[in-house]
């Protein structure tokens, strides 16, 4: 349903707020565009993207050389990713620190 949204209208807008304590804050505002990608753009990008973010996702205890994949993965029935991006318009932002 997001993506669909998305697609209609493309104005995007979100906040990042980090907060230690009602003294120490900070709040970013993003206004941009939203962008499918596809095709080689997609996979290009999904690529930079998992090898990011899956070696977070491992636990420290996981030594690759000791486990050996042997499975062929069935990629007719798993989950088909989508991925876009953000054109960056305009950032602003507010902080108080003590």
């Amino acid at each position: 349903m997001k993506l669909n949204i998305l697609r209609r209208n493309p104005n995007i807008c979100f906040v990042i707020d980090r907060m230690t304590d009602l003294h120490n804050w900070e709040s970013v505002i993003v206004y941009g565009k939203f962008e499918e990608l596809e095709n080689e753009e997609a996979e290009a990008a999904q690529e930079i993207f998992f090898n990011r973010i899956f070696p977070l996702m491992t636990s420290s205890t996981v030594h690759p050389h000791e486990h050996e994949v042997t499975a062929v993965v069935d990629d007719s029935t798993r989950i088909k990713y989508k991925m876009y991006r953000i054109v960056i318009e305009e950032i602003t932002g507010r902080f108080e620190k003590q």
